[in-house]
């Protein structure tokens, strides 16, 4: 129920708070927003339960003139199969899929070959090792755990180090030993 004005004073959107509905803040109240700042004072002197609404519409006149100026977020997919993509960067954040090296090798052999393809699809997102967010590595063994630490702090040496977290899992087939996950930023 609305408290009603008489129309010689302006008219602003008000609900009363003991009957306030949430349906009732639609698209149609919203654009019977006007200039109107003082009517709440005379309706509220009237009616102590009236909400005023004007914080809500001022929000929605402000979209309406700067919908030009929204800045539309993309998703970009790098190297994309019927499966899953490499590299997917959206906005401005990259998010790298899980990077293995050659099966059957060494940890420390599938380290480098798995930082290498970081390094090669980080580029290709327009980032770098500078901009890294999170690692996430998944080992197959914990005790490979200083022999992967190893190639990582020659990699990471010199640059900020990002946050890590780094779990035991059975992946995907027993020959790879190391999964590294990364997330980063847009340079």
């Amino acid at each position: 129920m609305r408290v009603n004005i008489p129309p010689s004073r302006p008219r602003i959107p008000i609900l009363r708070r003991d009957i306030l509905e949430p349906t009732r803040l639609g698209r149609r109240i919203d654009r019977r927003w006007e200039k109107a700042p003082a009517a709440l004072d005379r309706v509220q002197a009237i009616d102590p339960w009236a909400i005023d609404l004007r914080p809500a519409f001022r929000w929605a006149e402000c979209r309406r003139q700067h919908q030009g100026e929204c800045k539309t977020m993309t998703i970009e997919r790098i190297e994309c199969g019927p499966r899953m993509s490499q590299a997917v960067v959206h906005g401005d954040t990259v998010y790298l899929a899980g990077q293995v090296g050659a099966p059957g090798e060494s940890v420390a052999a599938q380290t480098t070959a798995v930082l290498a393809q970081v390094d090669t699809l980080l580029k290709e997102t327009g980032s770098s090792k500078d901009h890294l967010l999170m690692a996430t590595i998944w080992l197959a063994d914990m005790g490979d755990f200083a022999e992967m630490n190893g190639v990582w702090d020659a990699w990471v040496a010199g640059h900020p180090a990002p946050a890590r977290a780094t779990g035991e899992a059975k992946l995907a087939a027993p020959e790879y030993k190391v999964e590294i996950i990364i997330v980063a930023a847009r340079a």
